[in-house]
């Protein structure tokens, strides 16, 4: 068989990709440095105005914890299709350690549709869902508290 070198092709084009992290997110656009901002509302309305400037249109970002949910419904809500991608699925390739090379390689991968994003729910059943969990957070620490006291009783 005969050894060809095959390129890809970008399906997409205006896109970014976005490590995100605790402290700081940073994004990568084809043949721009990569800017970090801090993790603070006002600092994603930068990210977001940078986006902007630069005529994105699609972003693919990872699902790292839940340090995604605040910039996800900012983006979505800026009129951006945001792609969250489950970090399992862009880890898996070696080389890839830092945040500057994960934002690009996120890029990248989008730029040529290999990317899948994650089912997210509307939004307010995002939110029924973050009521519903605070209720069973709040039924579980009054049934350990009760417990607690129980037990000091009969001793």
């Amino acid at each position: 068989m005969a050894n060809r070198k095959q390129n890809l092709n970008v399906i997409k084009k205006h896109t970014a990709g976005i490590d995100i992290g605790s402290r700081k997110i940073f994004i990568g656009i084809a043949n721009k440095k990569v800017l970090s901002f801090d993790s603070f509302t006002t600092s994603f309305q930068k990210a977001i105005e940078y986006l902007k400037e630069n005529n994105i249109t699609s972003i693919a970002m990872e699902s790292t914890g839940v340090y995604w949910t605040t910039l996800y419904d900012m983006l979505d809500d800026a009129g951006f299709e945001v792609y969250l991608v489950k970090s399992n699925s862009v880890k898996n390739v070696p080389g890839r350690k830092t945040d500057v090379l994960d934002c690009q390689w996120l890029q990248q991968l989008h730029s040529y549709g290999l990317l899948r994003s994650s089912f997210i729910p509307p939004n307010d059943i995002r939110v029924l869902r973050s009521f519903t969990t605070l209720r069973r957070k709040n039924i579980q620490l009054a049934s350990d508290h009760i417990h607690k006291k129980n037990n000091l009783i009969l001793f």
